[in-house]
């Protein structure tokens, strides 16, 4: 069993369009340890590709009867899409998890507006896959951004709460129905980060993260209520659509947060084996510096520098 994994090189990832990306890699000597993790690095290797993961939530879920498929459903095709792209691959697409989210946004649309359109059980069970998949790997970076915040001393405007999509969702649908909430622009994006100090940088990243149903349809007093109303019968769709939003928020802050700390392409975070079930988070060198450049290495924890708050997109 591997020990050690590079979770994220500040100059590949941001380039490929991937997030995320988890490969074997022996934890560079002078690493600086940043948070330890209640997870089994097994558990973390997994969180590197949908494919690993996938295999030990269907172990743990017992599979159903779904019946015949839609024909043509448009979000079970996307769902596929999705889940080839991942399948065999490391780290998560930024645009195909897009996408997925803006496909998610129509389909909701439709359903809100035809009583008679449904959800089909294996549609259902892939939209519990993916949401399941993205809060766990939400929630392990928003750990890791707020150690990165921690060891640096920047400003908490940098940290991201991250919630349950599902419970993000319910919310939504609650608060969307209290007609108050309606009067208040970008509610319905608001519950995603209500809890820390980003709406200045959220809220433009959400807002071309948007299809534009629920900007245009939610903001239509004459529908809004009536259409909250049958969301309600939907909410693992947007819990879809929260989960994508919160990978984007998190993402673009934490390569916000590398870029700024001006650590350059030769850094990466690790994550190390401590014992079963825990694990740790590091900040180091993409590969160890030669045996004579030891002794002069800047220490990876002086590196870091405190960080103001991010003022915008």
């Amino acid at each position: 069993m591997t020990d050690s994994y590079a979770l994220f090189d500040c100059g590949r990832t941001a380039g490929n369009g991937r997030f995320s990306a988890l490969r074997p890699r022996a934890c560079p000597p002078g690493a600086f340890p940043l948070a330890k993790i209640e997870l089994d690095i097994r558990d973390v290797a997994k969180l590197g590709g949908f494919g690993l993961w996938r295999e030990r939530w269907q172990c743990g879920h017992v599979e159903e009867q779904t019946g015949a498929a839609i024909a043509d459903d448009p979000l079970e095709a996307i769902l596929d899409r999705w889940i080839h792209e991942h399948a065999g691959t490391e780290g998560v697409a930024l645009d195909e998890t897009q996408a997925l989210g803006q496909e998610a946004e129509k389909l909701l649309g439709v359903l809100v507006e035809d009583s008679s359109a449904q959800i089909s059980a294996a549609v259902s069970r892939k939209l519990a896959q993916i949401v399941d998949y993205l809060e766990q790997l939400n929630t392990f970076w928003a750990a890791t951004l707020s150690a990165l915040v921690d060891a640096s001393k920047s400003d908490d405007a940098w940290r991201v709460v991250q919630r349950p999509p599902r419970e993000i969702a319910r919310e939504i649908v609650a608060k969307g129905m209290d007609d108050a909430s309606y009067d208040k622009s970008g509610w319905w994006f608001g519950a995603i980060a209500e809890n820390s100090l980003l709406l200045p940088v959220v809220g433009p990243i959400l807002r071309r993260a948007s299809a534009g149903w629920l900007i245009t349809h939610l903001q239509d007093r004459r529908q809004h209520r009536q259409l909250m109303k049958r969301l309600t019968d939907h909410t693992e769709l947007v819990s879809l659509y929260v989960a994508k939003n919160q990978l984007l928020v998190i993402s673009t802050m934490l390569t916000r947060f590398l870029t700024e700390q001006r650590l350059g392409s030769q850094a990466s975070l690790y994550a190390t084996r401590v014992c079963d079930g825990q694990s740790e988070v590091l900040l180091g060198p993409t590969r160890a510096p030669r045996w004579y450049a030891r002794p002069f290495a800047r220490r990876w924890e002086m590196r870091l520098r405190p960080l103001a708050a991010s003022t915008g997109a």
